[in-house]
């Protein structure tokens, strides 16, 4: 009989803790909710190319197939040709710095070529968007557009085609346009028996020839593709070769391509294997019959080696592969081949330069190394001399330019070097070599670096005069934007970068000086609109901590400009005839910086007044977690341990709120003026009174978890939480709600709701909230609840809606609650919510097979980014969904200002997005 007892009170209790009963929680909560965060989160939720000629000709008429290499910017007199990342292929007029033209690329723009009056423009990723039914879908594939330049200032596409796969890299080869693409394989590892197996693909290259003679009408001639992914690229006017790695056998293959014929068939020749990994371009040279390969393992202790093929034999006979003595345990950086000879640089403590003699592809010799403090990651040769950039590891990681003489291959010596930069200090041209600038007495170097004290970033040129034998560090010029490229036109030196071209006289490289600049995209952070006659643009430089506020007339023309201190960027309003900017210096005498606009005056705005608040300023510290069944016995992880990874820490998108004349700011701080709450509070408000301009007084919350805090009229929600046990070993958690009225200084006590807030209707005191119940087996329930509640006494349960398995998103809008979901593709419901409480689920909405992001909501109208490619503007209709329109895109815009009947999206560096609705 005790046994059947016992029995009996084991199958209640497992039912309590399935159902997650009261009894069981700690302290006196009627609701509680699956608690799916930790408290290690704060906030809530989630000029051309050089071209070189070996002589071959075209087959017909004699005249050499000239090889272009891929660039950013052509120059064609003094018309400059720029692709921009962000704002496609600017014309500019060198002679009179006038910006003629922008020709929007949707896509990644890559690679630009000038045949004539018509710009090829190669774009990788790109995207094309079509529209079947309600739902968006996005094409993944690289293109090349062809623009007419005749008439520069009325450039425009002609016409384009589509590449398969992502773009790789290209070559021009006489009239010929090669463009290498590579569809990704994946890989991933599983479990099978209790033990990891990898599964993956390889994925495969294709090579495709079009001919640029006709602009109008581009198709390709040819189209070649094999296995494998395709990374590095080596081309001469007779053949392309193509190195795919096999990581799993420690091997790179590299696949020869005939491409001698003028007209642009391409011919399989065969397929070489090397050991190890080919870094980049540098690392493979097809010379005098033979194609050279230095390549290094991964495996191991790391090795170097160099391996010859015969090009001449139809079989590609590897003729030796040696391993370099002395560069065993060392990482390959720069890699150079000049003829007969490679120069290759290895690194672990110091930095062997090391000659080798290659004349003999069959007999490769070291014929003679040098030890020098750091590593090259590039070399140019001139003749018997090496100049090298790379990193001086020795004094705090500086940049460094060094010059070799190789002119006794045994013996090769430093004649001299420099370092520049600072502490920890980088260059563009580590990656992209073509930033760096060779002249025949100066040398033009971009770095970027961290000023000392302000932690504000600088992008610059270091201008340094050589001679054969030695090198003088000159001056130095900042420019705006991450820099790209830099040359000498009549006279003057110039820097193209992601943001501006800039005109630099170097009358002498001691004393530079921009004397003036283009400009070629904004970092647009936000829009304003005020009337059909006045607009305001906050523009964020990448340098500096300083804001452009614009006003600007109803055709986008400027009417006034002013530039402040601003910090980080966070947030603006219009508070009467005043614009206030938030903006967060992130040091340690930092904080919040609130700037005050004076736009009685919208030609000529005025900084009325600068308030610091001297707290820290509050941030998101978002992660997930990862729970694992089985465990790994090798990583010593346990079973259901859970692994936690942060991965995003910043400015909040919920750190400020105006609430009548009141600038509410979170922040963190040890001590407050006064607390709201019984527990610890480390998190709170700083308040600013806009009307005299002050810092007035700090307020704790003092709760256990903060969640959430929300404005809805001239209140703040503040959402929280409490540990409550668990159900089943899973935990739970309390969540309360409590109003704060800022303007009066007082707060109600908090209430117990089923639920995190979503929702607050202060006129019929109806709460709308988001709950999460746990299920069998770990599983979990997703719902809507509304609450009746004044705001400051009992709750009083509506209705509950169980939303659809996987919701993992939603916005609220006018007794609306839209919640995304992912079903083989992006899917959106709307949820009706009656002034009853009443909770009705609308119809699916499958918007595309993409993975989407729901930025904006406005009574029946939900504004999705899809893929990063469209905006697409839905209607509902008794909860039913339909497309209205779309606008191509390219980014993420998360932030969105309407006025009338126009949703405006400011989208960065791509600028303005406007969706009528």
């Amino acid at each position: 009989m005790l046994r059947f007892q016992l029995r009996w009170f084991s199958i209640v209790l497992l039912t309590l803790l399935i159902a997650g009963c009261p009894l069981l929680n700690i302290g006196n909560n009627t609701f509680t909710s699956a608690d799916l965060s930790n408290d290690r989160f704060v906030g809530d939720g989630p000029v051309a190319a050089g071209a070189e000629n070996d002589g071959a000709t075209d087959g017909g008429g004699g005249v050499p197939r000239v090889v272009v290499e891929p660039d950013v910017i052509r120059r064609n007199g003094a018309l400059l040709y720029i692709l921009n990342q962000f704002r496609g292929l600017s014309i500019v007029d060198l002679n009179s710095d006038a910006l003629l033209v922008q020709v929007p690329i949707s896509g990644i723009p890559r690679d630009l070529y000038f045949v004539d009056n018509t710009a090829y423009v190669l774009v990788g990723n790109g995207r094309s968007v079509d529209v079947a039914g309600d739902a968006i879908e996005i094409t993944t594939a690289s293109r090349l557009i062809a623009v007419d330049v005749t008439e520069p200032s009325v450039a425009s596409i002609q016409s384009e085609i589509s590449l398969t796969g992502d773009l790789v890299d290209s070559r021009q080869v006489g009239e010929i346009l090669y463009a290498v693409t590579a569809d990704y394989g994946y890989g991933y590892y599983g479990e099978v028996d209790g033990g990891r197996s990898a599964d993956s693909t390889s994925g495969t290259t294709t090579v495709t020839s079009v001919n640029l003679s006709a602009p109008t009408a581009l198709a390709t001639v040819d189209s070649l593709e094999f296995s494998g992914t395709g990374h590095v690229v080596h081309v001469n006017n007779e053949a392309a070769f193509i190195a795919t790695n096999n990581w799993n056998a420690n091997s790179t293959s590299i696949v020869y391509l005939d491409i001698s014929d003028p007209s642009g068939t391409i011919r399989e020749v065969g397929t070489m294997a090397v050991r190890g990994y080919i870094a980049d371009a540098f690392k493979m040279d097809a010379w005098n019959g033979a194609l050279r390969v230095v390549s290094s393992e991964w495996q191991g202790t790391n090795q170097v080696f160099v391996s010859t093929f015969d090009l001449a034999d139809p079989t590609l006979t590897r003729l030796a592969e040696r391993r370099i003595e002395g560069a065993e345990g060392e990482s390959l950086f720069a890699t150079r081949f000049d003829g007969p000879r490679a120069y290759v640089v290895t690194f672990l403590v110091v930095d062997p330069l090391f000659v080798l003699d290659l004349s003999d592809p069959v007999n490769p010799v070291v014929l003679g190394a040098l030890e020098v403090p750091g590593y090259s990651t590039h070399i140019e040769a001139r003749g018997d001399r090496l100049i090298a950039l790379g990193v001086d590891t020795d004094n705090g990681r500086q940049i460094t330019m060094s010059i070799f003489d190789v002119s006794t291959a045994g013996a090769p010596t430093l004649l001299d070097r420099v370092n520049f930069g600072g502490d920890w200090s980088w260059s563009n041209a580590y990656g992209d070599v073509k930033s760096l600038t060779i002249l025949d007495d100066a040398i033009i170097v971009p770095f970027s670096g961290w000023n000392g004290g302000n932690g504000q970033g600088f992008d610059r040129l270091q201008f340094i005069a050589y001679t054969g034998d030695t090198l003088d560090l000159r001056g130095t010029v900042d420019l705006q934007g991450s820099i790209l490229r830099s040359f000498e036109y009549d006279r003057r030196f110039y820097g193209v970068t992601t943001e501006q071209l800039a005109r630099i006289d170097g009358t002498t490289l001691d004393t530079l000086a921009v004397e003036a600049t283009v400009t070629l995209a904004e970092n647009l952070v936000d829009y304003l609109p005020v009337s059909s006659e006045l607009s305001i643009e906050l523009i964020s430089p990448s340098n500096g901590d300083q804001l452009v506020i614009r006003t600007v007339d109803g055709g986008g023309g400027t009417r006034g400009e002013l530039r402040v201190d601003s910090g980080y960027y966070q947030n603006a309003w219009l508070y009467d005839d005043t614009l206030v900017v938030v903006g967060i210096v992130w040091s340690e005498q930092g904080g919040y910086r609130v700037n005050l606009i004076d736009l009685s005056q919208p030609d000529a705005p005025v900084l009325a007044a600068t308030v610091p608040v001297k707290v820290d300023p509050y941030y998101a510290y978002y992660g997930f977690d990862i729970y694992s069944d089985v465990g790994f016995p090798e990583d010593g992880i346990a079973a259901k341990d859970i692994i936690g990874y942060p991965y995003y820490y910043g400015a909040a998108e919920d750190a400020a709120f105006l609430v009548g004349d009141t600038l509410v700011l979170r922040c963190f701080a040890s001590r407050f003026d006064r607390v709201i709450g019984t527990a610890n509070a480390y998190q709170g408000l700083a308040l600013v009174n806009l009307k005299t301009a002050t810092w007035t007084k700090t307020i704790g919350l003092g709760a256990e978890s903060i969640v959430s805090l929300n404005a809805r009229a001239d209140r703040l929600y503040l959402s929280t939480k409490k540990s409550a046990g668990n159900s089943l070993f899973n935990p739970k958690a309390a969540y309360y709600i409590q109003e704060i009225d800022i303007l009066n200084d007082r707060e109600g006590t908090p209430a117990n709701v089923p639920g995190a807030f979503v929702d607050y209707d202060g006129e019929s005191d109806l709460l709308t909230l988001l709950d999460h119940q746990w299920g069998l087996n770990g599983s979990l329930t997703t719902s809507l609840e509304t609450v009746r509640w004044n705001g400051d006494g009992p709750v009083n349960v509506a209705d509950s809606l169980v939303l659809p398995a996987g919701s993992y998103g939603h916005r609220a809008t006018d007794s609306r609650v839209y919640v995304e979901q992912y079903n083989e593709g992006g899917q959106l419901y709307q949820v009706s919510v009656s002034a009853s409480g009443a909770l009705s689920l609308g119809k699916a909405l499958q918007y595309g097979s993409y993975y989407g992001s729901l930025i904006a909501v406005a009574g029946d109208h939900a504004f999705v980014n899809i893929g990063g490619s469209a905006i697409a503007h839905y209607v509902f209709s008794g909860g039913n969904g339909m497309l209205e329109s779309y606008v191509e895109v390219a980014g993420y815009p998360t932030t969105v200002r309407t006025t009338g009947d126009i949703a405006f999206f400011p989208a960065g560096y791509f600028g303005l997005i406007a969706v009528p609705y």
